[in-house]
């Protein structure tokens, strides 16, 4: 999670400038949540959700054993940001849940979601750059008559 926050606050003046907005959504009570924003994700907005209603609403349930401690992918990450940036894992703040799994998701102004991404383990997430460059790079100030793309007239 902490890479794709680094990557996000790091690509934030990008993606607004396609006139799109990046909400993290937290677990935690405000305040925790505060104290997250202000050291792990300047800069972004933060919503807090200690109920995890979104998370529900979303799809994102309590990962297995595998996707959460015991994946090999997981252990391989951990030791590559650990090498390359430092990063130390972390105990979870109080009252949220580390089992519960993460995902991205683009959702359209009228409300849709345009691009799901569901993890696979707590390590996964997408690239920072296939969102940018790939699916923000779309013109989305088309309108889309179908799944190909708009009819043209014959």
């Amino acid at each position: 999670m902490q890479e794709l926050l680094d990557e996000l606050v790091e690509l934030r003046s990008k993606i607004e400038e396609k006139g799109l907005a990046i909400a993290v959504v937290t677990q935690g009570e405000p305040e925790s949540a505060r104290v997250f924003g202000e050291k792990r994700a300047p800069g972004l907005n933060l919503l807090c959700d200690p109920q995890r209603n979104a998370y529900a609403a979303y799809g994102l349930g309590r990962g297995t054993i595998t996707q959460t401690l015991l994946s090999p992918k997981i252990w391989s990450s951990n030791r590559r940001l650990a090498r390359t940036k430092g990063y130390q894992p972390e105990m979870p703040p109080a009252g949220q849940d580390a089992f519960v799994m993460s995902g991205v998701f683009i959702v359209g102004t009228d409300g849709r979601i345009r691009l799901p991404y569901y993890y696979d383990s707590i390590a996964d997430h997408p690239d920072a750059s296939l969102l940018l460059d790939g699916f923000l790079s779309t013109g989305w100030e088309r309108s889309f008559d179908d799944p190909f793309g708009p009819k043209k007239d014959h």
